[in-house]
């Protein structure tokens, strides 16, 4: 309270104490005499318009360029899309099936038509350099949970790499193999910065103002809330609701009396 933090933060606080005591050293807390931070508020989404987004992607390039696509095209998560992986990809249907996202969910989400191509062609890269790196007696990749034991040849398979690569390839000193991991988010948002600044949009862009733009566009061109709750992921339709606060409030209609003022 006295630093001013928010009540998430406050709330995280205390339940790793909670947990500490309960878990580690076996105690109960007791009552605590405290003052509980008020109720979380929940805010507005960050939303650009598709004029923006059109000035965003002109700044952006190359690979980081196809990973904001996605990410506005089809409404992914910064990590759901850095973690893609080649299986996980079917052009011939156009869909991407997202695998143990947030709350260890899954669904499938469509691939836009305009980025059929390009993601064909990075394909194609990565495969070229995951045989350079086979050749190299790399072009291993880890896998989730212990599914390496279940498939330990699934750890050099192409249809196991990530898409979005890393530029280097690092010596993994448990299993003693060498692998090239997924990009960083970091690299992504660094672009997004640098291309909302050229660009001259004075709102906060991050990775996640394009999955907001794409929810709330969606809803503006009359797509079901409740097929964008599934789209998005959201295990609560109150929790898609939020963006009917920017996408169905057409604040261009509304004449304020002051403008009306002699």
């Amino acid at each position: 309270m006295e630093k001013r933090v928010s009540p998430a933060t406050q709330g995280q606080a205390l339940n790793a104490i909670v947990y500490l005591f309960r878990q580690v050293l076996n105690q109960e807390l007791g009552d605590l005499d405290f003052l509980r931070p008020r109720s979380r508020q929940r805010n507005i989404p960050t939303v650009l318009s598709q004029d923006e987004m059109s000035s965003l992607f002109l700044g952006l390039r190359g690979k980081r360029k196809l990973m904001a696509a996605l990410l506005y095209g089809s409404g992914l998560r910064v990590s759901e899309c850095v973690t893609l992986r080649i299986k996980d990809i079917d052009l011939s249907i156009k869909s991407l099936t997202i695998r143990n996202s947030k709350g260890n969910k899954s669904r499938v989400v469509p691939i836009p038509n305009r980025l059929i191509r390009p993601l064909n062609e990075l394909m194609l890269r990565r495969q070229q350099l995951y045989v350079s790196d086979r050749m190299k007696g790399a072009g291993f990749v880890p896998l989730p949970w212990a599914f390496h034991k279940k498939s330990p040849s699934a750890m050099s398979s192409f249809q196991w790499q990530f898409l979005f690569f890393s530029s280097q390839v690092r010596y993994n000193a448990k299993s003693k193999q060498y692998m090239r991991w997924y990009t960083s988010p970091s690299t992504l948002q660094k672009a997004l910065k640098t291309a909302s600044r050229q660009a001259g949009i004075h709102k906060r862009v991050t990775c996640h103002t394009l999955r907001h733009s794409y929810a709330t566009h969606l809803l503006q061109s009359g797509v079901d809330i409740r097929k964008i709750q599934e789209l998005l992921g959201h295990s609560d339709v109150s929790t898609t609701q939020i963006y009917t606060n920017v996408a169905l409030a057409d604040l261009k209609e509304v004449e304020s009396p002051f403008d009306r003022m002699t």
